[in-house]
């Protein structure tokens, strides 16, 4: 999202007559020297995905979007010191992402809470004597963070994820259970079920992985801190917003909007009005959080603060993640069309 600014800032600046020639030519260079790093990374991710395969074994149900994952790390880590990190949330999140289609568009209920409980064992051969899809989701969120302890990523980081995706597991069979059910509950329950199925706590915790973080920081990243929750919660709540439609045709689970609706009896507009104020106190507390929490260094505040910022880009008026052709142009201004000189 800084990448965004920083061209647009550009692109203002160099239409002022008294604008500072030299400081417009460094500008327009760092953008040039950073967007030809992050044009071979994600080259890098795009191979990488093409070796995964998952057409082949999951089908027409996931949603491949590997260079969307990309500039989803994008605006979490732009600058060069963080590539490893960066590179490690695309991967991540990529595979993230079949696991949520898995539960939202693929499973049975029984298949899924049979899968549950070998995420929660940590168990690849049981998810395979599931089925084969299973077996492959496992197994490669296993093996990809088992990699990121190879290339030298903190132990415990990779551990306290893990641990982060078990309550996501989790989560996401109850949202699976209450679709089966029918069962459509209180805005407040489905919102603190649903922000930890966003994946954002996870996300948050192989950022500071990323960024070599220390062990306090993993402490206290464990232990849903308010800033990653409110992250979180701008998460679940901007997505179902603008993706109410969408979901409600891909999945049929019930959104925060349907919630908010049933329980207060109102339209469909009025309760995403409401809840775009409830997206607002988040960012509010969010600021709060990021001026006054002496717990953990600020860069890795920022992280929080920037998963954040993603979804004010990405679900600003639909799902961009589903419908990629909403993210096609930013990505084209960050990673395709050149600055002038």
């Amino acid at each position: 999202m800084k990448r965004l600014e920083a061209k647009l800032y550009i692109s203002i600046y160099e239409k002022d007559d008294e604008g500072d020639q030299d400081i417009l030519e460094l500008a327009k260079l760092d953008f040039h020297i950073l967007q030809v790093m992050h044009r071979d990374e994600v080259k890098s991710i795009s191979l990488w995905y093409k070796e995964l395969n998952p057409g082949s074994m999951l089908g027409e149900y996931v949603r491949e979007r590997p260079v969307e994952c990309y500039y989803w790390a994008l605006g979490v880590f732009h600058e060069p010191k963080y590539a490893k990190a960066r590179m490690m949330f695309a991967k991540l999140i990529k595979m993230f992402s079949f696991f949520d289609d898995t539960f939202d568009s693929y499973g049975t209920l029984e298949e899924l809470r049979q899968f549950n409980q070998a995420v929660q064992r940590w168990d690849e051969e049981d998810a395979r004597r599931i089925g084969k899809c299973y077996g492959y989701v496992m197994s490669h969120i296993s093996n990809t963070l088992d990699q990121f302890v190879e290339d030298r990523a903190s132990a415990i980081g990779i551990a306290c994820t893990k641990e982060i995706i078990k309550h996501v597991s989790r989560s996401m069979l109850q949202e699976v259970v209450w679709r089966e059910e029918g069962h459509v509950p209180p805005v407040h329950d489905h919102i603190r079920t649903t922000a930890i199925s966003t994946f954002y706590w996870a996300l948050a915790c192989i950022s500071f992985t990323g960024m070599d973080a220390c062990d306090d920081v993993f402490s206290w990243a464990i232990s849903f801190p308010k800033i990653i929750e409110n992250a979180a919660m701008v998460s679940r709540l901007m997505d179902d917003i603008s993706g109410h439609e969408c979901e409600k045709e891909r999945s049929n689970v019930a959104t925060a909007v349907d919630c908010y609706i049933k329980e207060h009896g109102v339209t469909v507009e009025q309760a995403k009005e409401a809840l775009g104020s409830l997206v607002e106190e988040q960012w509010r507390s969010i600021n709060e959080e990021f001026l006054t929490n002496t717990t953990v260094p600020v860069e890795v505040l920022t992280r929080a603060v920037n998963l954040a910022r993603v979804m004010e880009c990405m679900y600003k008026n639909l799902d961009g993640y589903t419908h990629s052709s909403e993210t096609a142009d930013p990505i084209d201004k960050l990673l395709n069309s050149c600055v002038n000189h």
